[in-house]
């Protein structure tokens, strides 16, 4: 595979078959396709660890970014605490303090 950051329409990649290394074709979003992890490789903008750049990321089948460890947890933190949310708002809805309730 070929990137340059600061050249983002640059990416290429190879795909041995027959011995041979055959140049894979990018789609529309100019993503290459990877057999063997059967996901995407293409760029994606954004912030990672302090750091704004245009990055290589992954992404499913259907075009989904695949999550990196601290990013699905952070993603996962801020749904259990939508969910604490929802669940207050009804109960307070019912009548009953949260608040006052013991876990």
């Amino acid at each position: 595979m070929r990137f340059d950051p600061f050249e983002p329409t640059v990416l290429e990649g190879w795909q041995l078959a027959n011995l041979h290394y055959q140049p894979l074709t990018p789609n529309g979003r100019g993503w290459l396709w990877c057999e063997a992890l059967g996901l995407w490789l293409g760029t994606w903008q954004g912030t990672l660890d302090r750091e704004t750049a245009l990055w290589l990321r992954f992404y499913d089948e259907a075009g989904r970014l695949v999550l990196l460890p601290e990013e699905a947890a952070r993603e996962q933190a801020e749904q259990k605490r939508q969910q604490r949310e929802a669940l207050a708002r009804r109960l307070r809805e019912l009548g009953f303090n949260p608040d006052n309730l013991t876990q």
